[in-house]
């Protein structure tokens, strides 16, 4: 009798270390603001207001660095160094700041500007005169062609 439970103990142990639970999976860590920010955003509104031309973009740069780059059409772009710290979300500011400085035409401006909407495609802000800017990721153009293919 002790020869046949023997079996059966084995078989149970063995389907109770098979279903045990596996370890957890790692998370992800979530993006700081400043690795949200990264590359380059086209202003798109301002007031509410569609922004045409010039066409104006925001260029974040790994390390603080930043431009202001201004385009017209069948010019060379007019572009302004600058630098920028991005602060994290706290209860004033629900999805952060970003604080810079700009130098153009040899005279450096900057602000604290609040960020009022940050995603993937679109980052909004606030300025401290209550000025709203909107602007969308502009897509390498490596980006652009790959889903040109997945389209066709």
């Amino acid at each position: 009798m002790r020869l046949r439970f023997t079996p059966v103990l084995v078989v149970t142990l063995a389907a109770g270390w098979a279903s045990a639970p596996a370890a957890p999976v790692p998370k992800a860590k979530a993006k700081t603001v400043e690795e949200k920010v990264l590359g380059k955003w086209k202003m798109v509104t301002s007031q509410g207001e569609p922004v045409r031309t010039p066409y104006f973009y925001i260029v974040y740069k790994k390390g603080g660095e930043m431009e202001f780059r201004r385009e017209y059409a069948g010019q060379e772009p007019s572009v302004s160094p600058g630098k920028y710290k991005a602060a994290e979300p706290t209860d004033e500011h629900k999805f952060g700041t970003i604080d810079w400085t700009v130098n153009e035409g040899g005279a450096e401006r900057g602000e604290l500007s609040r960020i009022t909407e940050l995603t993937d495609d679109v980052l909004e802000f606030k300025d401290p005169d209550g000025l709203v800017e909107r602007f969308e990721r502009v897509k390498d153009e490596k980006d652009g062609k790959k889903e040109e293919k997945k389209d066709n």
